[in-house]
């Protein structure tokens, strides 16, 4: 970006699954059944609360602001 002129370069243009489940992330909201305990959240964790795994379910999906 900064090679293409553009002087102030935002940030967070960037995720690794999705803008919601970023901020979830950041705000420590994980429910209880992903047996996390404080501190950075894995990517173990992270995807989990994506998409599940074995022994646990992905988090649910919600539309917000009707938009994909």
């Amino acid at each position: 970006m900064a090679n293409a002129g553009i002087k102030y370069i935002p940030s967070n243009t960037f995720s690794y699954y999705d803008q919601v489940l970023d901020t979830t992330a950041m705000l420590g909201a994980v429910p209880e059944r992903y047996s996390w305990n404080g501190g950075e959240i894995g990517f173990d964790t992270y995807f989990s609360m994506a998409r599940g795994n074995a022994s646990v379910p992905a988090m649910e999906m919600t539309k917000w602001f009707d938009t994909n």
